[in-house]
């Protein structure tokens, strides 16, 4: 009888018989042989020990075997780059050894192995990252995403002449807790890159006239 492994590890069996790739075992007669396998070396831990009957009544009984890798944990939780708050709405998606949707913030248990985590939310950029995940060990993943930024152009000019006279603009995110802040100067049209769908205090000042402040909110909210 043969026992083949086509995982690379070494195969240890109850009667003591190891090695890599392929084992041959002699039962004494024909019987239900229980044979226990567990990976050795450097590689004890990462494969799930694993115990199988062989029926040993034909003359050259071939097996081969597919290890299960041993797991380990991970969490992925998504968050404003800027405000360090949890992100509503994102989705989690990891591939690598085995292909699987997350929801935020909950452990999962996944086969050991490199993954390519991939993380998307509503007005934000897409965060991609690559992690290893060994077994028996939780890795948790700080998702920091961008706020997608969108151009806003604003015309200053002369009230009475159409002149565009030289100006500064400065937009401050209006709660506060992003503590975005973006500043253009020049004449005629000024253009800053403001956090979509988050609402800005803005405010126009040139020498000579009286300064200017009104609301902006970039964007629209999907639909």
């Amino acid at each position: 009888m043969a026992l083949l492994n086509t995982s690379g590890s070494t195969v240890l069996v109850a009667s003591g018989h190891s090695g890599d790739g392929q084992i041959r075992l002699e039962a004494p007669k024909p019987w239900t042989l229980y044979v226990h396998v567990r990976a050795s070396g450097a590689l004890q831990g990462f494969y799930r020990d694993t115990t199988l009957a062989v029926d040993t009544r034909g003359s050259n009984s071939g097996i081969t075997l597919h290890l299960e890798r041993a797991t380990g944990k991970v969490r992925v939780t998504p968050t404003d780059s800027l405000t360090g708050k949890s992100v509503a709405g994102a989705s989690i998606v990891f591939l690598g050894p085995v292909n699987s949707t997350l929801e935020p913030g909950v452990d999962y248990e996944l086969p050991w192995g490199y993954y390519t985590v991939a993380v998307t939310a509503p007005y934000y950029e897409a965060y991609t990252t690559t992690v290893y995940l060994q077994p028996g060990a939780l890795v948790q993943v700080n998702a920091s995403l961008d706020r997608v930024r969108v151009p806003v152009t604003l015309t200053v000019v002369d009230g009475d002449s159409g002149c565009p006279p030289a100006s500064t603009v400065t937009a401050t995110a209006f709660s506060g807790e992003s503590g975005d802040a973006q500043t253009a100067s020049g004449a005629g049209n000024l253009t800053l890159a403001l956090r979509v769908d988050e609402e800005y205090t803005v405010t126009i000042s040139t020498p000579g006239y009286r300064e200017v402040t009104l609301n902006v909110k970039p964007g629209e909210s999907p639909g």
